[in-house]
Formats: structure tokens, sequence, C-alpha cells
């Protein structure tokens, strides 16, 4: 979000909610309904795909700074990726209300969370 609008930004970290999780938490499941959207303050998350397979490809590393969940929100879809955090990880989530509430607000800024989709 650091090319985001800096409204946006500030909007975003005030409605965010402070969440530690250990190493091998899994966040959430591909297939989860879930909408919130996280922020890496520290540590590492592994973004996985699971196939029809019992084989896990990994697909992706995120590091603090980085920012997932989105594209349910996006898409009014489910969740299409595990996330499971490679270490012990404290994040900023920001619940689905609030966010849906605030772009109600500001219709523009969706495309603003469009930026770094994960």
């Amino acid at each position: 979000m650091a090319d985001s609008h800096p409204d946006f930004r500030r909007e975003i970290l005030a409605l965010a909610r402070k969440k530690s999780c250990a190493a091998s938490k899994v966040i959430y499941r591909a297939s989860d309904a879930g909408r919130d959207i996280f922020g890496i303050r520290a540590g590492v998350i592994a973004v996985q795909c699971r196939f029809t397979h019992p084989d896990v490809v990994l697909l992706h590393m995120l590091r603090p700074g980085d920012w997932f969940g989105t594209v349910p929100l996006l898409t009014d879809q489910s969740r299409r990726i595990n996330v499971i955090a490679r270490t012990d990880v404290e994040l900023l989530r920001v619940p689905s209300d609030y966010l849906q509430a605030l772009l109600r607000r500001h219709r523009e800024w969706s495309a603003e969370l469009g930026r770094d989709v994960v």
C-alpha cells in the first residue's frame, strides 16, 4: 500500500487491529469465506495453493509491509489460497465490515485495494 493515496493509507491504518500468530498457524485456507484484509508488521507468511492432489505449491512469501486478503473482498468470492505463518508474525487485520463501510463512503478507493492483489 506504499503507492496508495495517503488518505486511503491513513484510513486503513485507523481501522486496523493488531493480531499475533505463532509460526505454522493457518491464518486462512482456500475456500474460507472471510473478507478481512491483513498487513504484515513483522515475520514471514507463506502463500500456498492446494490442488486436487495432496501436493502443496508455495506461491509466494510475504514480508513486512505486504498486504494480503483483498481478492475475496473485490470479487465477492471465497478465498483461493492458503496463508500460513512461516515465522511468528505480527499482523494488522482490517475487519471487512469496517472496510466495506469505508469503501461505500469512498468508492474510488476500491482501485487502491487492487494494487497489491494477493
